[in-house]
């Protein structure tokens, strides 16, 4: 099975990462920044609206989405691309 996680090197998505790769589940990772991921399969993006860049992605199975924008400082404008409308996207 094929999925894609979106975040996978963040808090919570790292351990998602770390237990669905022990499983032996094909992961594709949608990060901002590689850092932390030896995986070849890593789709990189530098946008934090990566709704932009959905059509470039391959086929999955599946998609955990745990992306997301936290900035305490941020309006609810700011937050709204990469936090629904992103997600909405996914869907």
């Amino acid at each position: 099975m094929k999925i894609l996680l979106t975040g996978a090197n963040g808090f919570a998505g790292a351990r998602i990462y770390a237990a669905l790769h022990a499983a032996g589940y094909q992961v594709i990772p949608l990060v901002q920044q590689k850092a932390g991921l030896e995986n070849e399969t890593v789709i990189d993006f530098t946008d934090r609206d990566f709704t932009m860049q959905l059509n470039k992605l391959p086929p999955v199975d599946a998609v955990i989405h745990f992306a997301a924008l936290v900035d305490f400082n941020a309006s609810l404008k700011e937050l709204f691309v990469p936090n629904v409308l992103a997600t909405a996207e996914l869907v």
